[in-house]
């Protein structure tokens, strides 16, 4: 009985309790307008803490039911977010600011930053969230197709491959990357860093923003920020960011199976006695092209009754599991704030015994002395160590046919297993090889600065940075069938850079000035060493070849300095009108005397049109600027000794009779060389509008390089072939856009997109100061740098297309077009510019979708109009080698095996002198392919955990997430990736595709 009372009772008080809670809630209403007074429809309108919300109608009104004390939060896209407490009133009026962040964004432009609305130049910014929604291992991959006008290419599938990267075409003949600076330190590369270290990429593309760094900054700069304790004065933080997955092997190409490369290699012998004239016999159970007795005949014989065949690229293929790893503890005091920072990457290859290890340990501290003197430091380690077991591996492996065998019946290897047919050893015995690299950096800056007042500061920045690779080689006797062989060489770089930096920086009613003077010097040095050992008695690998019978060593030294003395100056009126003037001399170690100077200008003007009266309350326009730049930039991408006699080419002298060592120049020197000058006009325009749901930029630039360096013929009574010198000039043109598109945004929902799209157009204007081509060197003028200068395939002599007399030698051969039409096929009057690899367009295209905690993106990546001289059609279908793609390939009649008339390709062995290996003088007609492709480069599913649920864990933010990365490409390209299609089959490998888990933790 007291058990119902109590519970009676307690009904009773939950009802007083919901009457006394409804009764104080009531009906809010209001208008929410922007900052010139138009109604706003669409925005989020949502009581704190809720689930409670609305959004306004057309007519900018909004009306839900709060109580007193709760708050209610206003937001749009491109505003401010604003929180009204309730009282006793019950209408609230908001009017939305306009949320500058996106234009008061920092970009940092080299020496200094400058906020995004004052910026003059051409500057692309690629964030962390960016970098690591990608998923790989390479801060190269994770940035392609994320910039307008940058093109990124990956060299192979290999684990830790390289890429290549130019920024708005080539502009030169002699090669060049542009200039990578890590936290204020210059290096080659940045492949040894690890993209969730990574806190933000800049990218100067246009000459007003890469003369700061004056000679070095001619193929562009880009400027990587790594994390630090920056702000995060008075608090810690431990964050944890790492993914596991599955790296599997994709698009793999439709190589015979074991009954096709029977059948293949059967045709290939008949074609060759049909061509001779020779009788082809039915040869019953047995096979054409195969042993025709002894031992020979009697092992093929048990292979094929036993079908003992071998898939080597099912067997040896197999998936990897990639991971990467970052964790960082952040923080410090009003006085001091650091960060450390640890990482690893792993990839154990797609075969076995390959991998490819990275570590990365990083530490910055910056301190407040006092109010006036500030210092600190940042050290960058990384070291890597990449197995790839042969340098023909792959190579190797995707040449055995599937009908050799690679056992025997006792289950032993063979290690021949084309037995009686060649001498090629088993891919497995590739696998006993060593193909080793170690790579160690340290990149480090030390500073301190000097601030005595507000406008005036004072920094000197001291920046060493040291490089050490080690390769090694080793080949097992199983794989050379004679001895063992190895090579080891090692490399050492180191190189300085002082800075001494004067900054003012004033402002003077509606001007504002900022100068800049920096004072720098440079040295680099490079020490190499190699030895090399044949026969060796036992299995040191490369690491004792000295013990080795036979030996070869070499070894080189290199040194150059570069001094630099910049001037910058940054001038604004009214934030509306901006000049930034820039004028830097460089002289450099590696060029001759009276030419090692030169001064490199620049200049950019911009105007906020937006800032205007005109324009300063349009309903549609929030921002609008013009930009005009126009300027000179330089390179000296010689080798340090090219204007000075080296003596280094040994030669042996009759001395009375007696030999004698000596020493001959290799070179003639050029003491006129001097430093190669690229300008550059940019044009652009950067835009937002409706609120910025639609922004962007758009860029036109027009660079003309001059004085290129490069090596150039002389004159037989000269005695010298060749020599440096400065001649040819090089143009790049070109169209860049950046568009962002907020398409939906809702209180739970939106979906926003990033276009890029770019376009190139590449020729050489003169060389050796004429208005002629090149054509050993295939420089074309009017054409890009690299093309494919070939005759053009056309498809293959028919039967009924020939007459009695040239049936036999030309039937199923290639053909090509007789482009002067006069009958006679030659390389002086058929042969022309096919294509170039260098892609006419670049687009990415990135999506996104959020819905609460959710998030699903995705990015595509295309490059069009590339085309190349591909080495995998090379050697996988010259129609003369073992193993060939499945192709539809010309054939014969016969009494063995089905004739076939195609015109796609010639017949085997003897498909004609315009294609295969021999076909090298016209230009491997048949070998030149179309490459452009369209790629998915990532899907992403995540959820971000409510931030209330987390905390009670001790977490701050915690995301899971899943992602596909590359998981399918569209393309005509029959090899392994249409990306590295140019790539050298020595250093070539499978296409693939990674799906991975993973999470990123703050607490």
């Amino acid at each position: 009985m007291k058990k119902n009372c109590k519970i009676k009772i307690l009904f009773l008080n939950f009802l007083f309790f919901s009457f006394a809670m409804l009764a104080q809630e009531k009906t809010v209403s209001g208008e929410v307008t922007d900052s010139r007074g138009m109604p706003l429809p669409g925005v989020n309108v949502a009581v704190k803490g809720t689930n409670s919300g609305t959004q306004t109608n057309f007519d900018g009104e909004y009306s839900l039911q709060a109580s007193p004390g709760e708050t209610l939060v206003f937001s749009f896209m491109g505003t401010k977010t604003i929180e009204r407490t309730i009282g006793e009133v019950n209408t609230y009026n908001v009017v939305m600011e306009e949320d500058s962040d996106q234009l008061d964004e920092v970009v940092v432009v080299g020496y200094g930053s400058v906020q995004k609305r004052d910026l003059t130049g051409a500057v692309s910014t690629i964030g962390n969230e960016d970098l690591v929604a990608r998923g790989t291992t390479s801060p190269m991959a994770a940035m392609q197709g994320q910039v307008a006008g940058v093109n990124i290419t990956a060299n192979s599938g290999l684990p830790g491959a390289d890429f290549d990267i130019n920024i708005r075409g080539i502009n030169s003949l002699s090669g060049g990357r542009p200039l990578f600076v890590v936290d204020g330190i210059m290096t080659d590369n940045i492949n040894f860093l690890n993209p969730m270290d990574i806190e933000r990429i800049d990218i100067l593309k246009d000459a007003s923003s890469t003369a700061i760094y004056g000679s070095r900054g001619s193929n562009g700069v880009v400027i990587v920020t790594t994390k630090s304790g920056e702000g995060l004065a008075g608090e810690t933080r431990f964050s944890y960011q790492g993914f596991v997955g599955v790296k599997e092997v994709s698009n793999m190409p439709d190589f015979h199976n074991a009954e096709e490369g029977i059948l293949w290699t059967q045709n290939r012998a008949i074609s060759r006695s049909l061509y001779q004239g020779d009788p082809v016999e039915d040869l019953g159970d047995y096979y054409h092209g195969f042993p025709s007795s002894g031992e020979d005949r009697e092992f093929w014989e048990n292979v094929f009754a036993n079908e003992n065949y071998f898939d080597w690229t099912e067997e040896l293929l197999r998936p990897s599991i990639q991971t990467n790893h970052f964790i960082s503890a952040s923080g410090g005091t009003e006085k001091v704030t650091f960060l450390v920072g640890a990482g690893y990457q792993g990839d154990n290859g797609n075969i076995d015994g390959q991998y490819y290890d990275k570590y990365n340990f990083k530490a910055n501290v910056d301190a407040n002395v006092n109010d006036q003197i500030k210092m600190g430091a940042n050290i960058n380690l990384a070291y890597s160590e990449r197995e790839l077991r042969s340098g023909t591996v792959m190579q190797q492996l995707f040449r055995a046919p599937n009908w050799a065998p690679a056992y025997d019946e006792n289950g032993d290897e063979i290690l021949l297993p084309l037995r009686g047919m060649s001498g090629n050893t088993s891919p497995l015995a590739d696998l006993k090889n060593r193909f080793n690299d170690e790579d160690f950096y340290v990149l480090s800056n030390f500073y301190v600065q000097f601030q005595p007042i507000d406008w005036l500061s004072l920094r000197s920045t001291f920046s060493p940075n040291f490089h050490l690779n080690r390769h090694g080689e080793y080949w097992d006797p199983a794989q050379t069938k004679s001895g063992a062989g190895a090579q080891m060489s090692n490399s050492q770089d180191f190189s300085y850079i002082w800075d001494n930096h004067l900054r003012l920086s004033k402002d003077f009613g509606d001007h504002s000035f900022n100068y800049d003077f920096i004072y720098s010097m440079q040295m680099d040095r490079n020490e190499y060493l190699y030895g090399f050992g044949w026969d060796l008695p036992f299995n040191s690998e490369f690491y004792n070849v000295g013990s080795a019978s036979s030996l070869n060593t070499a070894s080189s030294f290199e040194k150059s300095t570069l001094m630099s003395y910049t001037n910058r100056i940054n001038y604004s009126f009214k934030d509306k009108y901006l000049v930034t003037g820039t004028l830097r001399w460089d002289g450099s170690s590696r060029l001759a005397e009276g030419n090692k100077w030169a001064s490199f200008p620049s200049g950019a003007v911009a105007w906020r049109v937006s800032e205007e009266n005109f324009l300063k309350n349009s309903p549609t326009i929030n921002n609008l600027k013009f930009r005009l730049s126009y300027g000179y930039t330089g390179n000296n991408n010689i080798s340090p000794y090219t204007t000075q006699f080296a003596v280094s080419n040994q030669t042996y002298y009759d001395w009375n009779g007696t030999m004698a060592n000596g020493f001959r120049p290799s070179a003639i020197a050029n003491k006129s060389l001097t430093w190669e000058r690229t300008r550059e006009w940019n044009l652009g325009v950067d835009f937002g509008f409706f609120n910025n749901r639609i922004s962007g930029e758009i860029n036109l630039y027009d660079r003309l390089s001059l004085d290129l360096l490069m090596s150039r013929k002389l004159a037989v009574p000269t005695g010298w072939a060749s020599m440096m010198d400065n001649v040819g000039s090089v143009s790049n043109k070109g169209i860049e856009l950046q568009l962002r598109t907020i398409n939906i945004q809702s209180r739970d929902f939106s979906w926003e997109t990033n276009f890029t799209f770019s376009t190139n157009e590449n020729k050489i204007v003169d060389l050796y100061g004429k208005k002629e081509d090149d054509v050993p060197n295939r420089w074309f003028i009017g054409q890009p740098v690299e093309v494919v200068y070939a005759m053009e395939y056309d498809g293959v002599w028919q039967r009924d297309e020939l007459t009695e007399e040239n049936m036999q030698e030309l039937e199923g051969t290639a053909r090509v077009k007789d482009l002067n039409g006069d009958g006679i096929y030659d390389i002086d009057n058929d042969m022309r510019v096919l294509g170039s690899p260098l892609p006419t367009w670049i687009g990415g295209l990135q999506t996104t979708f959020r819905y609460k905690g959710w998030d699903l993106s995705a990015n595509i990546y295309t490059k069009q109009g590339v085309f190349i001289f591909s080495p995998f059609h090379e050697l996988y279908t010259d129609m003369n080698t073992k193993q060939i793609l499945d192709i539809d390939y010309y054939m014969r009649e016969n009494p063995v095996t089905e004739a076939n008339y195609t015109n796609a390709y010639p017949q085997p062995a003897y498909a004609g002198q315009f294609y295969g290996e021999d076909a090298e003088d016209y230009g491997y007609p048949g070998f030149n392919k179309d490459a452009s492709f369209v790629r998915l480069q990532n899907v992403t599913l995540g959820y971000n955990f409510n931030r209330n649920f987390i905390e009670r864990i001790g977490l701050q933010e915690m995301r899971i997430y899943v992602n596909a990365v590359n998981p399918y490409v569209w393309t005509e390209y029959e090899g392994f990736d249409p990306e590295w299609g140019s790539a050298s089959m020595s250093s070539n490998a499978n296409a693939f595709s990674t799906y991975q888990l993973g999470v990123n933790i703050r607490f």
